[in-house]
């Protein structure tokens, strides 16, 4: 009878033993990623959490947003609020630039995102990003394009259809708008960049494939410069 005590513990405890480790694993971690968490980068739980979908699939996701402190040869070093984090960069590296600008960027080409209040026949401008074109609109955008675009404060996407005498953007939906800019509208110009638009100093947001690439090899997959002297 003793024996048969003792061999029931040992089920008991080894059962208890499997369902704790089950429950610090079951996101699909193995147990050498679950001990480097937090190790590169500061890569947290929650942020790796959010980069999944509901059915398992891991999307692309900004893990990490700073400016670049220096260059190192093929090493470059981002500039944290608290840490840093060393990054390098392969051939099919996408980067992309935010700027400064003006009215006098758009042309019959761009894509246009307004933001500001807006109704049936027009857009009090508190904001216009100017795209090269609808692509890398979409390519720069990490917002979720889904939500709802009827609300008025929601942002006006669409192409340019005039910019004299007034401004007039045709929306996504069909109907044109005439854009209402003032003195205290922001312009922000976006476009293809290339690695050498990349200087120390610069903010930045780093894209990564998979949540587990930042903790392996930093190669960041999109890289967009902000060097926008205004944010909103």
């Amino acid at each position: 009878m003793k024996k048969f005590r003792v061999f029931v513990y040992f089920v008991f405890f080894g059962a208890a033993l499997c369902m704790n480790t089950a429950a610090a694993t079951d996101d699909g971690e193995t147990p050498q990623e679950f001990n480097v968490k937090g190790v590169a980068g500061g890569t947290s739980a929650a942020m790796a959490d959010e980069s999944k979908e509901a059915n398992g699939a891991v999307k692309e996701k900004i893990m990490q947003a700073g400016a670049l402190e220096k260059v190192e040869r093929d090493k470059y070093t981002l500039r944290k609020v608290q840490t840093r984090i060393e990054f390098y960069l392969q051939d099919s590296t996408k980067f992309y630039l935010k700027s400064d600008g003006s009215s006098a960027d758009l042309n019959d080409r761009v894509f246009v995102e307004v933001r500001g209040p807006k109704n049936k026949k027009a857009v009090l401008a508190n904001a216009v990003y100017i795209y090269e074109n609808r692509k890398v609109y979409e390519e720069m955008t990490d917002r979720d394009q889904t939500a709802a675009k009827k609300s008025f404060q929601a942002p006006l996407l669409g192409s340019l259809k005039a910019k004299d005498p007034c401004l007039v953007i045709t929306g996504d939906d069909g109907r044109d708008y005439t854009v209402l800019p003032d003195d205290d509208t922001i312009w922000v110009n976006n476009r293809i960049a290339a690695k050498t638009d990349m200087l120390a100093g610069d903010r930045l947001k780093l894209y990564f494939e998979k949540r587990l690439s930042i903790r392996y090899n930093n190669y960041p997959v999109k890289i967009i410069i902000d060097k926008s002297k205004s944010a909103f």
